[in-house]
């Protein structure tokens, strides 16, 4: 009887790439989609009756966790994952949660029903980490975010320095003489106190204030999920709260894309009016009109980073690491600066 091990096999692509097309989600290649289900059929393969071969397959994966379904840029990274892990001999088990789930607590249940060898947490809340982590008792790696302060043993992180990354998307601004920028970011960047907790804000708030520049965060920012759709209501509702906006910072590509339709549609120029940069570095800004001026993050490194810790740890007595990946500022025209890649 053919098993999900032998689809994975004969396609070339992991068990966890064949499980998504099973279940149907979204995130897979039109040409994986394609490629497995003609071996579903070929093969004779009934998913139905299969799914306690599919636990079988996966016992004791690697599990991942992506916190956030429509997130381009962790889809991204969660195909470097699984190449690097697939390459390691690993398979991976992958869930994806949204935004408002707990990632930590769904690691927690995972280690009693499947009891993975390892997790790698794509995206998370540093709440959820500071409040529930210690119940993990698995080597784990979050990556895209920052876990030092947390002094787990458990816990490596690899991400990119937001706080650099966003004063250099703020230099941009300035060097064009932009002064009255909003921001898209994603939510509690701000905590009840006033402070400013979010490095993506802080770093281009400080940056400003350096140039001589104002900050009203009733006026100057709106909270959005990491969605075109999100960020194009965002940036709608900056428009009406600070219309003398004539620079736009969103926190991820996807908020930017978005935000910049939103601009078109209320006959604003991009970048003649409204300066726009993202954050992450996907590829389709480069294929929107005006192409997105961004701050890239590098899912390629961070990914062989984490993966190679995470499996080390699991084999051998290693203490964590927290390491913080460069950034590369890619000017294009959203910005009105130009079309080349260059670090700041």
């Amino acid at each position: 009887m053919t098993t999900i091990k032998d689809i994975a096999r004969i396609s070339g692509y992991s068990i966890g790439t064949v499980s998504r097309v099973i279940n149907h989600h979204p995130d897979v290649s039109d040409r994986a989609r394609e490629v497995i289900e003609r071996i579903i059929e070929e093969q004779h393969f009934q998913p139905n009756q299969n799914a306690k071969q599919l636990k079988a397959a996966s016992e004791s994966p690697v599990a991942v966790i992506i916190k956030g379904i429509e997130n381009s840029f962790l889809n991204d990274l969660l195909v470097r994952v699984e190449e690097r892990l697939a390459a390691s001999g690993e398979e991976a088990n992958v869930v994806f949660l949204s935004e408002g789930d707990n990632e930590v607590l769904t690691a927690v249940r995972m280690e009693n029903e499947i009891h993975p060898k390892g997790f790698v947490f794509l995206g998370g809340s540093h709440d959820n980490f500071q409040n529930d982590f210690p119940l993990v008792h698995t080597p784990s790696v979050l990556v895209s975010a920052g876990a030092s302060d947390l002094d787990s043993d458990l816990l490596s992180s690899f991400s990119t320095d937001d706080y650099e990354g966003s004063r250099a998307a703020a230099r941009l601004f300035v060097k064009g003489g932009r002064k009255n920028v909003g921001f898209i970011s994603g939510h509690f960047a701000i905590d009840a106190d006033g402070k400013i907790v979010s490095p993506r804000l802080k770093g281009a708030v400080d940056e400003l204030h350096e140039n001589g520049c104002s900050f009203d965060p009733d006026r100057q920012l709106v909270y959005s999920h990491f969605t075109l759709k999100e960020g194009y209501n965002a940036a709608k509702k900056l428009l009406v709260k600070y219309p003398e906006m004539d620079a736009l910072f969103a926190h991820s590509d996807i908020m930017a894309l978005g935000a910049m339709r939103a601009l078109h549609d209320e006959g604003k120029k991009v970048p003649e009016e409204i300066a726009v940069c993202g954050y992450d570095g996907i590829s389709v800004g480069d294929f929107s009109v005006p192409r997105l001026t961004t701050i890239r993050q590098d899912t390629g490194l961070m990914a062989e980073r984490a993966v190679n810790d995470l499996l080390f740890r699991m084999s051998y007595n290693r203490k964590t690491v927290h390491e913080l990946i460069p950034h590369v500022v890619v000017e294009r025209e959203s910005s009105g600066i130009g079309s080349d890649d260059r670090s700041f």
